[in-house]
């Protein structure tokens, strides 16, 4: 209700309870307050302002369409079976993820492993051409003997970046 300037009176819906039940009904309960302007009730009276205050309860029930337990409550079970699909989604994920990182991090340990093998395997042939070089000076090695040590050295110095580059690699993609 407004009043003669179009502004809306106090007291308009007070207070209201409302309670949708399983079975796609409704219950309400209202307390309201409405201010009317009657026509003047005798000749010496000129305003004659009423205030009527109302409590309504009111009763719904579909009879056929939108009525039923089942119907009502589908949405909220489509909806937890959402939630639940995506809390499995993410759980999967996150073993997916975990089974990948832990991959990774023995793909590094092994690569670490190598580097070290590579790395012994160069000293020892380091070791060997120095002693063949060394021999060549006395007369004991041919140069053959030399130039083969050399190209084990090279070999294994080769084979040493190659494990090196693949140990950042991997370290880079567990990182």
């Amino acid at each position: 209700t407004t009043d003669f300037f179009g502004t809306q009176l106090p007291g308009q819906n007070l207070f209201a309870l409302t309670k949708r039940h399983a079975t796609g009904g409704l219950t309400r309960i209202a307390y309201d307050i409405d201010y009317q302007n009657l026509d003047p009730a005798g000749a010496f009276i000129t305003i004659n302002p009423s205030w009527r205050s109302t409590v309504t309860a009111r009763i719904e029930q579909p009879l056929l369409q939108g009525a039923g337990v089942e119907f009502n409550r589908a949405p909220i079970l489509i909806a937890r079976a959402t939630q639940e699909q995506s809390i499995k989604t993410f759980e999967d994920e996150v073993q997916k993820m975990i089974r990948d990182v832990e991959l990774a991090y023995w793909d590094l340990y092994f690569k670490f492993q190598e580097l070290y093998s590579r790395e012994a395997g160069l000293e020892q042939a380091l070791a060997t051409w120095q002693k063949e070089r060394n021999s060549e000076i006395y007369g004991k090695s041919t140069a053959a003997d030399v130039a083969q040590a050399r190209e084990q050295l090279e070999l294994f110095r080769a084979q040493r970046l190659v494990s090196l580059n693949d140990l950042l690699n991997n370290e880079r993609k567990l990182r």
